[in-house]
């Protein structure tokens, strides 16, 4: 919902960069498509204190999608992806 808004705002300042992490692939790809035609930077990967693939369970809504076996993660339904995960500190991030 605000990635949108930001993006325009490179037009005024075209050094900022915006970085949206979003882990749901579904969401991921509304998220990279409300953006173009600019690049959305972490857009289909999850943060996280190690890297490698996470098992996220999809819920009735995407504010219940989660990683499984974690709390509240019996609120999720039996439909899972598998969504590569990074550490933040690992990422090429530009700026101070």
């Amino acid at each position: 919902m605000y990635s949108p808004c930001l993006v325009r705002f490179r037009k005024l300042q075209p050094s900022v960069r915006f970085y949206a992490f979003e882990a749901n692939p579904d969401t991921a790809t509304r998220l990279a498509r409300s953006a173009e035609p600019e690049e959305v930077v972490g857009a289909g990967i999850a943060l996280s204190d190690r890297g490698g693939p996470l098992t996220f369970g999809y819920g009735s809504t995407s504010l219940t999608f989660g990683v499984a076996g974690s709390p509240g993660s019996q609120r999720l339904g039996s439909s899972s992806v598998q969504v590569e995960a990074r550490r933040l500190d690992g990422l090429e991030i530009e700026g101070d």
